[in-house]
């Protein structure tokens, strides 16, 4: 399957145009995550890489539980207003973090990352981000020390 990388917005949410996405990029008819939990928590605006959709749709599919993102895609000011780093994947629709529970959630999830060719990791005491921004340096994993998820 070749993936051409393009920007989803809550259209693409509805439930015809999910199921045709889901047959284009080959994932089963299981629908996990609703447009509410990948935009803007601020203004509602929803831009999301179909890669990094589906490398969550695979991430989900591997680890055989619900996955909660924590942050998906951000707007220039709320990325702002929250402490988030200028020119944040996130402002790109380009990054998504998810929630760690325990050492174990913490392993499954890096080991599906490194193995799918994720190579842009943050890991905070509650979550892993995990970003397709090619503009920034990479191969990288980084820590957030103690800081708990902001977002």
């Amino acid at each position: 399957m070749s993936l051409v990388d393009s920007m989803l917005t809550k259209e693409d949410f509805e439930l015809e145009r999910l199921k045709a996405l889901h047959e284009e990029l080959q994932l089963p008819h299981e629908f996990y995550f609703s447009p509410d939990e990948l935009d803007c928590p601020h203004c509602g605006e929803l831009r999301f890489s179909k890669r990094l959709y589906y490398v969550l749709m695979k991430l989900r599919l591997f680890v055989k539980e619900p996955v909660i993102v924590t942050s998906g895609y951000r707007c220039e000011e709320y990325n702002a207003r929250i402490g988030g780093v200028p020119k944040s994947a996130h402002t790109k629709g380009m990054a998504v973090d998810v929630l760690v529970r325990t050492s174990g959630d913490r392993y499954r999830i890096l080991n599906f990352l490194v193995n799918a060719g994720i190579d842009r990791i943050g890991i905070a005491d509650d979550f892993i981000h995990f970003d397709l921004d090619y503009s920034k340096p990479s191969p990288v994993v980084w820590t957030y020390g103690s800081r708990r998820h902001i977002a």
